[in-house]
């Protein structure tokens, strides 16, 4: 655990990651996935102004985060490629993400690419060949694979990983 809270609550359904000022969330204290894998989860966004949901997660040696409802509430993506976080890169999408709903995120790593599916539609579909991978300097506390909310209260209701075989998905 991470933020100003020294405890999250849990609740029946889940772990409350509290509204943090600014950052709170929680980082898997086990060996991490290694590419290929598939991790999902089932979140809630209970109320705030920022990102609801983001997983920092290894790929080739670096660490990539995929940010949901970001910069306001909005933006969704992965910080960071080619220098420029999910505000501004090609991963970027608009979504709106009303308080007490309830999603579930498939994110599937394999070296060259990262898909992301959000309530079962494609959200993202990054080739990384080429491309340089860093993190925001905030998530930190995330690494080596972990979740976080941003001025934003989340219950994360369920995680699952497991490990692909070497054709996790073609590119």
């Amino acid at each position: 655990m991470f933020g100003e809270f020294p405890e999250f609550d849990q609740v029946e359904n889940g772990v409350v990651i509290p509204q943090g000022v600014p950052l709170a969330g929680l980082t898997y204290q086990g060996e991490p996935p290694t590419p290929p894998f598939e991790a999902e989860f089932d979140v809630t966004k209970e109320f705030g102004a920022d990102f609801f949901f983001s997983v920092t997660f290894p790929v080739r040696g670096e660490h990539l985060t995929l940010v949901l409802g970001g910069w306001g509430g909005v933006v969704c993506g992965l910080s960071c490629l080619d220098g420029e976080d999910a505000s501004g890169n090609d991963t970027r999408t608009l979504r709106n993400f009303p308080d007490g709903t309830r999603y579930r995120v498939s994110l599937v790593v394999s070296d060259d690419r990262v898909r992301v599916d959000l309530d079962g539609e494609r959200l993202i579909d990054a080739d990384l060949r080429g491309r340089e991978l860093e993190l925001r300097p905030e998530v930190d506390p995330s690494v080596p694979f972990g979740v976080a909310a941003f001025a934003t209260q989340t219950v994360l209701h369920r995680v699952r990983v497991r490990q692909l075989g070497a054709d996790g998905f073609s590119p």
